[in-house]
Parts: structure tokens; sequence; C-alpha cells
């Protein structure tokens, strides 16, 4: 599987920075002076 390195990774990520665990929602910071939320609709109500 070429991708099952990714998916645990990203699975590491939800459960440390993105403090799943913590408080069960994902919790993220965007990038400085990039998009806020970058989705299909690229816009801050999108989410």
């Amino acid at each position: 599987m070429r991708l099952e390195e990714h998916a645990r990774r990203a699975v590491d990520w939800m459960f440390t920075d993105g403090s799943l665990e913590r408080h069960g929602y994902l919790v993220y910071s965007p990038d400085a002076g990039r998009l806020v939320n970058q989705n299909w609709k690229d816009s801050a109500g999108a989410i």
C-alpha cells in the first residue's frame, strides 16, 4: 500500500498537533500570510 504511510502520519498528526484527543475536535492554526482555510470554496465562511 503506497498511501499507508501518509495515512498513518495524518492520523498521528490528528492525535498530537491536531489536539483530537484533548478536545474531541481537530484544531489547527493557519499559516501566516496564506489562506485562512483552504478548501473547495476558499472562504472563511466555508468551514
